[in-house]
Order: structure tokens, then sequence, then C-alpha cells
């Protein structure tokens, strides 16, 4: 199968690559920030060209045809080559002034960045930032971050990350849900019907155990796979919530119950592409969260 692209066919080969990965045009398009209806064009015009079909639609799914399966191989490895070339680009790029991507947590970026983020204005008044929101590890080869704070190590090629201080956790409960059920003295008597869970009850179950802390299994009555949700329920009252003590600390109102258990311990990196991490963008940026959360 002989293929012969020149320049101006990448957006038609971005397009079959990123429908490819996503699996829909709607999902594809939204990635892409294109319109569904001019990325369906240039599927089709690839299509048209190649004179092959590259998709077959299962339900609301596109699915490889054998074609499409042969030549997203080489497809990706030019997606990889671009975003290489675009991490080098970034890297070597000196204006200080250029946004700066940071992925956090929902619960950092809530409660722990806005006073932050206010003395970095103070300090650094140049600084252009954006802030995403995930508790989705950001895809820093794809460039949807530049740097993450994140609580796991580096975990794919490229990336590399300074070790911060590890945080701590308890379990934290409103003055109304104390009255209410009283003050637990021991784990046996906190029941996980009493927790607001995450929305995965057995692997947040799992995760207490790994971190020195077993709860009787079943399902916490509340769940929310939002920590800032789980949180703002438990200020009401409505159960008992395992949080960061440094974000928990910035509502007194709230109680630490048995204290007396080992607290969970945290890990808390700071990752970037390895192409980012000195480079003069991100180098004052990273000296600052490294000695803010150190």
């Amino acid at each position: 199968m002989h293929l012969c692209m020149d320049n101006r066919d990448w957006n038609l080969l971005r397009a079959f690559h990123a429908t490819a990965m996503q699996g829909s045009l709607s999902a594809a398009a939204r990635h892409l920030r294109l319109t569904q209806p001019t990325l369906s064009r240039q599927i089709a015009a690839l299509e048209g060209q190649l004179k092959l079909a590259l998709f077959t639609r299962v339900g609301r799914r596109l699915v490889l045809t054998e074609a499409g399966q042969a030549l997203l191989v080489h497809v990706d490895e030019m997606a990889q080559g671009a975003r290489a070339f675009g991490l080098a680009a970034a890297g070597q790029s000196l204006d200080v002034a250029q946004s700066i991507t940071l992925s956090v947590t929902e619960g950092c970026a809530a409660y722990v960045m806005p006073d932050l983020i206010a003395r970095l204005r103070r300090d650094m008044p140049e600084l252009r930032l954006v802030l995403v929101a995930t508790d989705r590890l950001s895809d820093l080869q794809r460039r949807e971050a530049d740097l993450a704070l994140r609580h796991r190590p580096p975990d794919a090629p490229g990336l590399v990350g300074d070790r911060l201080a590890d945080q701590s956790a308890g379990f934290y409960a409103a003055p109304e849900w104390i009255v209410a059920h009283g003050m637990p003295q021991s784990l046996s008597d906190l029941n996980t019907g009493d927790l607001i869970g995450m929305s995965e009850p057995a692997r947040f179950l799992r995760y207490m155990r790994e971190h020195g802390t077993p709860l009787a299994d079943g399902s916490p009555m509340l769940a929310s796979d939002n920590a800032v949700a789980v949180w703002e329920m438990a200020r009401r009252g409505l159960g008992v919530a395992v949080m960061l003590d440094d974000i928990a600390r910035r509502f007194p109102e709230m109680r630490r119950i048995l204290p007396q258990l080992r607290p969970i311990t945290v890990p808390l990196w700071l990752v970037a592409h390895r192409a980012l991490h000195d480079s003069p963008r991100l180098r004052r940026l990273r000296t600052v969260l490294i000695k803010e959360f150190s």
C-alpha cells in the first residue's frame, strides 16, 4: 500500500489519528477543537484520497477497518514526532511571559491554589497561568498541561518529577454530624455507611486498607467522583470524609475524628516532560512550587 502525502495533508492525518484514538467524531472534534462537520469532512477527504474506508460505525463508535488499523501505526509515529517537536520548541522558548498550564487535583484547585496564586501574582506579575482542575492524570506528552501536581511519580516515557513533601490525610466530620452520631472512639465505631466515599467504593476501601486503615466492607451511603463535592457534603453534616490535612485545617469548624489513628500518607510530585523541565518558561514557577509544597 503506497501512501504519498504532501505537507498540506497533515491536518487530514491528524483528524484520522484523533478519531482513531478518541473513538468517535464528537470526542475527536472536542480534542482538536474543531466542529464535528469539519472533522467529518477531513476524514472523508482522506478516505477519498486513499480510496480506502478507514472506519466502520459500530453503534455510536467508529472502529478502525483493517486498512485503518494498518495505517494507524505509521500516523501514530508521525503524531509522536509532532508532539516531540512541539515539546522541544516549547522547552527552547525564552518567552517567560508565555502562558503556563498547571494541572492540579480538584481539591487543590478549589482550596489551596487561590491563596497560592495570590502570592504568585505578587511575586511573578508577568505569570500567565492556566489552571486545569482534574483528578484524572493530565497527559503531559500530549501537552494537556506543562506541569502537574499529582499523587504519583512520573509513569510514562519522557516524564520527570520532583518529589515534594508527603501530605497527610485523616477523617473529618462537621459538628452537626458529631452531635447526631456521637464522636467515634475507635475505627470499629465508624461504619462504612457513615462515610462519604469516592464513586468506586471497592477501590476506596482497598486504598484505605493499603494505607493501614481497614474499614468494614460495604458501600458508603454517599459517594462522588469529585473531591470538592465530597468535602462540601461533609461540611454540611452529611457524613465523614477523608481529606488532606492541609485542606481541612482551612476549615476550623471541621473536627478531626479518630486522631489517634496513624495519618494516611499521600505522596506529592511535581511532574513535567523532560523537554520542559528546566526550560526558562517553567524554571521560576517550578522553584516556587517546590518551595511552597516542600
